[in-house]
């Protein structure tokens, strides 16, 4: 069974950030290096050059980085692959691979329980005003009047 999961393929996406300091010649030769590995591994579905952006905050001394999300579709093992070679290659800054299905999935759970908790809302008011009702008696109870004399 798990060899049929294996062999499945999943939709990803992965936003690769590069280093800038080998200029724009190294960026493009990194960001074709990375065309071909998906195309060969795996079916690349699209290539979204974001550009030349300001980092929130420096990564390796750099304040500015280009990225590049690729879409693409492979099987469960490739991923890994895929952040390994990420991470050992040099001028890749940062990557991030998410699996569009399983995000899906869990979009799905996520509203799945928020009907839930919606139902259990509707019937929890009904007992906090219960509550408030008693807490307010026994507040009443317990309050001495100022104008008692001993």
């Amino acid at each position: 069974m798990q060899e049929i999961s294996k062999n499945k393929e999943s939709s990803y996406e992965t936003v690769i950030v590069f280093s800038l300091k080998g200029g724009e010649e190294v960026v493009s030769g990194l960001v074709e290096k990375f065309k071909n590995l998906l195309s060969t591994s795996a079916k690349l579905d699209s290539v979204d050059e974001w550009g030349k952006r300001h980092l929130v905050y420096p990564i390796n001394k750099e304040n500015e980085a280009h990225y590049v999300l690729f879409k693409f579709k492979s099987s469960v093992d490739f991923p890994l692959e895929l952040d390994r070679i990420c991470g050992i290659t040099e001028g890749v800054l940062r990557s991030l691979i998410v699996n569009l299905d399983e995000s899906e999935h869990h979009k799905n759970r996520r509203s799945k329980r928020k009907s839930v908790r919606s139902v259990a809302a509707a019937a929890v008011p009904s007992v906090a005003t219960e509550e408030s009702v008693a807490t307010d008696d026994v507040s009443a109870q317990t309050t001495a009047p100022e104008d008692v004399v001993n």
